[in-house]
Formats: C-alpha cells, structure tokens, sequence
C-alpha cells in the first residue's frame, strides 16, 4: 500500500518520472530489514518474537507518518515549479528523499523477516498471508487515494501499522505496546479527520 501511494505521490510531486522510485525503495528497505534480522538474529532470539515484530510495527507507523512529513517539507523543487534533478543540489536532495522514505520500507521488510523467523517451519503459510495482505494493500490504496487523497492515505497507512503492532502486541500480552499501538493508531486516525477538515475548510 505504502509502494503504491508514492508512486502517486512522486508523480506529483517531482517529475513524473520519478514515480518509479518506490519500487526501488521498496526493494531496498525491504532486502537491508531481511539482512539486518540476520545480522542481529542472536539479539533477537533473546526475547519474544512477537514483542519484536509489536515494536518494529509501531515504529514503522511513526515512520511514515514522519519520514512524509520530513518529505513533504523539502524544497527540491526550482522556482518554477521543476525539480532540478540534475544538478549537484537536485542529486544531494534526491539521495535525501532516498535515504529518507526507505526507513519505513526497512522496517517493514524487518518485521517479514523477523516473522518468517518465528515461523520457519510454515513459512508457506507465512508467504501466503504476504501475500494476501500485499494484494489487499493494492486494492486499498486504489480506494484510499481515490477517497481521501495522497496525503491522508500516508496517515491510513500508519492506522494500519498501528492495527498490526496492537495485534502482535495482543499476542504477546504486553499491554504496554497495547497501549502504545492504540494511541498511535487513534493519532493517525485523528489526524486523517483533521486534515480532511483542514482541506474542506480551505
């Protein structure tokens, strides 16, 4: 889901071009998260899994909250409205951008990763539910965009992350990270209906 709206939202705004760029972030958050659980697999063994993926959940809601806000406040773009993508300043701010939206896409290919780990026996199971859940992300962004716009659909997305740290975070009988994914969850949620307020008022 977070692929997608990106690519809606490089398409407007940087040169349309440029909206391929989620897919290579995608690619490349998601193989660094699978390497990092490997590098740090005994870390992780020390502790419940299902903890792990809570916290790695939540912090992948935050991030895309603020890894867009931080994008969205990046002036890249020339005064006339076309980002100078080829010159030293347009290349810098691009590696920037990179840099900057692959953190989410890392954290999610962690948590996969550290999913898989917990269910190597039934890792055809596991796939399947990537699956499934990949192609839901696609039909819902379509809907999403289409309903509540670029922005917002950003802020959907960590509803989600948030939905998916409070369900590992159940699973895990922590009611910290309950906590936590519950207010972080109702913060997305609210800040979608404030901005969709904010946007009907101007």
């Amino acid at each position: 889901m977070l692929e997608v709206t990106l690519t809606r939202v490089f398409s407007v705004t940087m040169w349309y071009h440029f909206a391929f760029l989620s897919i290579s972030l995608a690619l490349l958050g998601g193989a660094v998260g699978g390497i990092w659980a490997y590098l740090v697999r005994r870390r992780l063994a020390r502790g419940s899994l299902y903890s792990w993926r809570a916290r790695i959940a939540l912090l992948f809601a935050v991030a895309v909250v603020a890894t867009f806000v931080l994008y969205t406040n990046l002036r890249f773009w020339g005064g006339a409205g076309v980002w100078q993508a080829y010159t030293p300043q347009g290349m810098g701010m691009l590696v920037l951008v990179y840099l900057d939206l692959a953190l989410p896409f890392f954290l999610g290919g962690l948590c996969l990763a550290v999913t898989v780990a917990e269910w190597a026996e039934s890792v055809s199971v596991v796939y399947f539910a990537d699956l499934i859940g990949a192609s839901a992300g696609c039909v819902l962004s379509v809907v999403v965009l289409a309903w509540l716009g670029g922005p917002n659909t950003m802020l959907a997305i960590g509803v989600c992350g948030g939905l998916a740290a409070f369900m590992f975070a159940v699973s895990s009988a922590q009611r910290r990270w309950q906590v936590a994914s519950a207010v972080t969850m109702v913060g997305c949620a609210a800040l979608v209906i404030a901005n969709g307020h904010l946007a009907n008022d101007g």
